[in-house]
């Protein structure tokens, strides 16, 4: 995605409803990832259109603090993860079982719910429901996403030889639940599989 350079009052003395608009142009381009981010963190639906309209209120709000440190696009996803990580901690500590989301989910809302592809999307992602969030977003950020390392450096506001470092952990973390792993609750199993260093499944 193209990144901006901009204040939250516009450059070349543009007017201010003109930055707003391309802001809000921008954002709305920007919506299918922040979406995708919400729905791995949160495995439900409704909650990642939440997620997406919570992180825009968010956008707005600090929107005056953005002083050109970072590229627009650093400054939106930090400000992304951290209300996703934020909903996921709120979903986890009103949550009594955290598998009881996947056995109540709409089939209607899976339509390939019988197809091989389907149950291994679900086995994923229910696979990461089980990592601590700083190592799920990582692998969401990296292996799912396909930001690159310095990116998610700027992001994190870390070294990227410490975004190395955590992504391996985080991914041979990923790596120990899905060897153990050959089903979703409330799904059939469909034998185990694996994550690559690089972050490749099979």
């Amino acid at each position: 995605m193209p990144d901006i350079g901009l204040t939250p009052y516009g450059s070349n003395n543009a007017p201010l409803e003109n930055c707003n608009r391309f802001i809000e142009e921008f954002f709305i381009e920007s919506r299918p990832i922040l979406w995708r981010m919400a729905f791995h963190m949160l495995d439900d639906r409704t909650l990642a259109d939440d997620a997406v309209s919570e992180i825009w209120l968010r956008v707005l709000t600090h929107l005056p603090g953005f002083r050109k440190e970072s590229k627009f696009t650093t400054w939106l996803y930090r400000i992304a993860m951290n209300t996703i990580i934020d909903m996921a901690r709120a979903q986890k500590r009103t949550t009594p079982c955290p598998e009881s989301s996947w056995k109540s989910k709409d089939p209607q809302d899976d339509p390939d719910n019988g197809c091989e592809q389907s149950l291994k999307d679900a086995l994923v992602r229910h696979s990461l429901s089980q990592l601590p969030f700083s190592q799920r977003s990582l692998i969401i950020m990296r292996d799912i996403e396909d930001l690159s390392i310095r990116h998610i450096a700027e992001i994190l506001e870390i070294p990227e030889g410490a975004v190395k470092s955590r992504l391996h952990r985080a991914r041979n973390s990923l790596k120990r639940i899905l060897q153990h792993k050959t089903r979703v609750p409330g799904k059939e199993g469909i034998g185990r599989f694996f994550i690559s260093e690089s972050g490749k499944l099979s």
